[in-house]
């Protein structure tokens, strides 16, 4: 599944200037045969997303919560889990900028022979089960470009992997840009000449793409 930042009404309208908070969740199946020791993540930037502005967030597998550096497009490194599951986790995640494409490659690595695990019975996932050891999910932020108008849309989806299994796809996910703020007059007559009563009127109007005036 594919979740992502909060929008206002229907039409999810999203403000510009600010990072937008993205999580791919994923897990194996509780009828799975096997354990899954390949996980790979795959996204694809809108156009009206801006790729020098993807971070990578933290991500979760089991219960191995890896928190990233903040800031970071890119991340490599490898976790020595041996004493504890078995295995190294190799960590492999970043944009594309030219294809804006955003990937995440996690493997379970033999000790032994420094390639990925073939052992069904343990690795990244197992058959996920009330302990929620076989699902896991990695998150990222990304802004929107710059200049963008309101109304502008904004779509999600990724892609999931699991070992040589066929890819799973999420739900397309949409929103609308919000670009500018309405606009906001305000008139205070005295009641009366001389009078400290005042009738005061306050006026809002949105563009026509934005997102409209909830109240005033």
């Amino acid at each position: 599944t594919l979740t992502g930042p909060l929008g206002a009404g229907d039409e999810q309208f999203l403000p510009t200037g600010q990072p937008l908070p993205y999580t791919i969740s994923f897990e194996n199946d509780a009828n799975a045969s096997t354990t899954v020791n390949e996980v790979r993540i795959i996204t694809e930037l809108d156009p009206n997303l801006d790729p020098l502005r993807f971070r990578l967030g933290d991500l979760k597998i089991g219960d191995l919560l890896i928190q990233v550096p903040a800031g970071r497009s890119n991340y490599q490194e490898d976790r020595n889990y041996v004493g504890l599951k078995g295995f190294i986790l190799r960590i492999s995640a970043g944009i594309d900028i030219g294809t804006r494409t955003a990937t995440w490659l996690l493997q379970a690595i033999d000790p032994n022979t420094g390639e990925l695990l073939q052992d069904p019975t343990r690795g990244l996932l197992p058959p996920n089960g009330a302990d929620d050891l076989g699902a896991g999910f990695v998150t990222y932020t990304v802004q929107p470009r710059a200049g963008l108008a309101s109304g502008a849309t904004i779509s999600a989806r990724a892609r999931i992997l699991f070992n040589t299994m066929p890819p799973q796809d999420t739900e397309l996910l949409s929103h609308r840009l919000d670009s500018m703020a309405p606009h906001t007059e305000l008139t205070a007559v005295p009641l009366m000449p001389g009078s400290s009563d005042q009738l005061v009127r306050w006026s809002a109007l949105d563009e026509e793409e934005g997102s409209g005036v909830k109240h005033v």
